[in-house]
């Protein structure tokens, strides 16, 4: 793990790390390593997220403008993407029951 620590991002290098605690664990169900490891390979390794910029006010008022708030479904998306914006959540956070 130092070693790929060495050159790869940290995002790669916690995939090799669950790639070896997979690998370790299907040889010993196997009966081919006498240890899992897993004390080993319990070692903690940070993944960077990435930060996306937020859309400016402007742009948000500009798509908020657009939509028909007099239809119902105008008022539920005009609903959806305020809530998005002002509480910071991601569409996936957004669950919509049509």
């Amino acid at each position: 793990m130092v070693y790929c620590s060495g050159f790869m991002a940290s995002t790669s290098v916690y995939n090799v790390l669950l790639y070896m605690r997979k690998l370790c664990a299907y040889l010993y169900e196997r009966g081919l390593l006498s240890n899992a490891y897993t004390a080993l390979l319990k070692i903690k390794v940070s993944r960077e997220s990435k930060m996306y910029p937020a859309a400016q006010q402007d742009e948000v008022a500009a798509v908020l403008a657009q939509i028909d708030r007099s239809a119902v479904k105008g008022k539920r998306d005009y609903a959806i993407i305020l809530l998005g914006t002002v509480a910071g959540l991601r569409a996936v956070d957004v669950n919509i029951q049509h």
